[in-house]
């Protein structure tokens, strides 16, 4: 039996870069979420890997978000206690866990639909959604920030496409042209 460390790692999460704070936030999340996935592979012994990951990461992923969304007012206001006690160089500086566990698991989130062949104008729809909603309590460059975690997720998503088409078999000259006439004609 596979575990979730093991299905990330094939599909490319060796392959992606997080900062201390976020590493910490992606071994607590392996931690807490690979006895639902065993769980769940047990449970469908005949579905697919990969398809289940999906599922798993797309709750753990819809979880971390509405988390953040509830407790966003609370981040805004400990921030603005941050600038006033210690400025606002210093306050920028600390990072609420919440972020990080959001940008860790839509990160993996997107690793996973880039190697399902998710289609690319979701996956960026909800990676621009989501650095929309983080970079929302930055006054600063705003759209930078945006920007700037809008690629990473992406960056995820664009890696396991990668991963994805390299793991695929090769396909013989006749079976591409099957394929081709297969979508022109029918």
């Amino acid at each position: 039996m596979t575990d979730l460390l093991t299905e990330l790692k094939a599909i490319g999460l060796e392959q992606l870069t997080f900062d201390d704070q976020q590493r910490i936030e992606l071994d607590q999340f392996i931690t807490v979420c690979s006895p639902f996935f065993n769980s769940i592979c047990q449970q469908k012994p005949d579905s697919p890997r990969h398809d289940l990951l999906l599922g798993v990461m797309t709750k753990a992923q819809s979880e971390a978000q509405l988390d953040f969304e509830q407790k966003r007012q609370s981040l805004h206001n400990m921030q603005q206690v941050f600038k006033k006690t210690v400025g606002k160089e210093h306050a920028d500086k600390l990072v609420p866990t919440d972020s990080n566990q959001l940008i860790v698991i839509t990160t993996l989130w997107l690793l996973v639909q880039g190697y399902q062949g998710i289609d690319f104008s979701y996956a960026n729809d909800h990676a621009t959604e989501v650095a929309n909603l983080l970079s929302d309590d930055k006054e600063s460059d705003s759209s930078t920030h945006t920007d700037t975690l809008r690629s990473g997720f992406m960056q995820a998503y664009y890696i396991s496409v990668d991963n994805a088409q390299a793991n695929k078999p090769a396909t013989s000259m006749m079976d591409k042209m099957k394929q081709w006439l297969q979508r022109s004609f029918f």
